[in-house]
């Protein structure tokens, strides 16, 4: 069989075990990789480290992102990791190859008063957008679910009504939805059609792209002054949780989110200067100051001066060994007492002169 056929058949194969968005980037990664390998002449199958080093840069070269250059490495590393375990490779030229570390994201969420505007403006327009703008903010679900969702996801619940959606690798996840939320749903669809949620023009669901020009537009008509995208209303509800005091592993179980870090990542809340821990010490400390009350401040423990003679109140810390039996004629030490026949003293020591603890205790000879 033809290197590349082969190359094509181990590709398919590799793509059938995901669905949707996944499989989609994963396409796009892999044949950006195999183009380069065609114009390069190098045989996929026969890569080596350094190749793959060299198309990492030939990406960084032609202006990608830091998070799409480490997005197509992470593409790489799994689909060589598919060819050892199909055993057609012993090992994978990718494991050990380092991605470019990715700047911390400074995307904007929406303030309170924001999305209030957003969603006044929103009950104006569409209703499909309406719906649209309500369920993200109010639920943090991902746009690519909410598009997908179809009207029998919606069901009553015992305390609320639920949407059944499905999140990154297929994962379901049941959301509540307020009466709020649920109104605007009505809205946009037919309650007794098996259709679209979020239907849009001639019928058909609305997509990704759709909503994210129709969140577009709708910013520009609420008078906002920053870009807003449907990821952006995702941003703003673990925000204002996280501010509202919502813990953060619920605000984690309610976006789906497989690793708490991630939503801290979303979380703009924690770049609020008044919030920094400087801040809030600073705050404290002036309270302290203002207070009639004199602070006790408790004296740190230092430790003896070199060359300073032994005092009763110096105390070493205490051995984790049993104390020698003390000498003929010599009164028990304090068990504390630098002085003391315990493990800083052997029996063979002059007494108040410590000795290095590889030294055994019992016959001086070293360890």
């Amino acid at each position: 069989m033809h290197v590349h056929n082969l190359v094509d058949n181990l590709v398919n194969d590799f793509l059938a075990e995901y669905h949707g968005h996944t499989r989609a980037a994963y396409r796009t990664d892999l044949t950006d990789y195999l183009r380069w390998c065609a114009d390069r002449g190098t045989d996929p199958l026969r890569a080596q480290r350094r190749d793959l080093a060299g198309y990492r840069g030939h990406l960084l070269d032609a202006g990608r992102a830091p998070a799409t250059v480490a997005r197509r490495l992470s593409t790489l590393r799994t689909f060589h990791r598919y060819l050892v375990d199909q055993e057609v490779l012993a090992t994978s030229p990718a494991q050990y190859l380092r991605s470019p570390r990715i700047p911390a994201s400074r995307a904007p969420a929406l303030g309170p008063r924001q999305l209030r505007a957003l969603t006044l403006a929103a009950d104006d327009a569409h209703p499909s957008v309406a719906a649209l703008v309500w369920l993200l903010a109010s639920t943090g679900v991902r746009v690519s679910a909410a598009c997908a969702a179809r009207t029998r996801d919606l069901t009553e619940g015992t305390y609320s009504w639920q949407l059944r959606v499905a999140g990154k690798g297929n994962v379901v996840q049941w959301l509540p939805v307020t009466a709020e939320v649920h109104l605007r749903l009505t809205r946009a669809h037919h309650p007794a059609a098996d259709g679209p949620l979020l239907p849009w023009r001639a019928g058909t669901a609305m997509d990704r792209r759709d909503a994210y020009r129709a969140v577009a537009r709708l910013a520009q008509v609420a008078g906002l002054q920053v870009p807003v995208t449907p990821h952006t209303l995702r941003r703003t509800f673990v925000t204002l949780a996280r501010s509202a005091g919502c813990p953060l592993e619920d605000v984690q179980d309610a976006v789906g989110h497989a690793d708490a870090r991630t939503t801290r990542r979303y979380d703009r809340h924690q770049l609020a200067d008044d919030q920094h821990p400087t801040f809030v010490l600073d705050r404290l400390l002036h309270a302290l100051a203002d207070s009639a009350a004199p602070l006790a401040v408790p004296a740190l423990p230092v430790g003896r001066p070199a060359g300073r003679p032994v005092r009763p109140g110096d105390h070493p810390p205490p051995s984790r060994r049993r104390l020698a039996a003390p000498r003929a004629g010599r009164p028990a030490p304090h068990p504390h007492s630098w002085g003391a026949d315990n493990d800083l003293n052997p029996p063979n020591q002059p007494p108040g002169r410590p000795v290095h603890p590889a030294v055994r205790p019992s016959d001086g000879r070293p360890r």
